[in-house]
C-alpha cells in the first residue's frame, strides 16, 4: 500500500490586531446655564409683571443659545396671555353677567297678565 503524499500546508491566517482602545475621557460636570437655571424666576416675573415678561421675552428670544430662546418664547407667551387673552375673557364674562342682570331686571319690571 502506497503512502499518501505529504503536501505543504498553507500558513494559518491570522486576524489583524485591533488597535488598543483609547483611555476613557474624564467626566466633566455640566456647567449650569444661567438662562435655564433661573427660568422659573423669569416666568414668575413675567406672570406678575406682564410688561417685564414681554421685555424679557424679547431680550432672550434674540439670543443665540437655544435655552435662552426657549425662556424668551415662554415669557412672551405668558405676557401675551396675561395682557391680551385674560382681559378679553374677563370682558366677555362681564358682558355675559351684565346681560343676565339686564334680562333679570327687565323681566322683573314687566307686568304679569292675569
Amino acid at each position: 500500500m502506497p503512502k499518501p503524499r505529504k503536501t505543504k500546508r498553507a500558513p494559518a491566517r491570522t486576524l489583524p490586531l485591533r488597535p488598543a482602545l483609547p483611555p476613557p475621557a474624564p467626566a466633566v460636570p455640566p456647567t449650569p446655564n444661567p438662562y435655564w437655571a433661573q427660568r422659573w424666576a423669569w416666568y414668575l416675573m413675567a406672570f406678575f409683571i406682564p410688561l417685564a415678561g414681554l421685555l424679557i421675552g424679547l431680550f432672550f428670544y434674540d439670543q443665540e443659545a437655544m435655552e435662552a430662546r426657549k425662556v424668551g418664547k415662554h415669557s412672551l407667551w405668558i405676557g401675551f396671555i396675561i395682557w391680551v387673552v385674560l382681559p378679553i375673557l374677563l370682558m366677555t364674562a362681564l358682558f355675559f353677567i351684565g346681560g343676565l342682570a339686564l334680562i333679570s331686571w327687565v323681566s322683573s319690571g314687566m307686568s304679569t297678565v292675569e
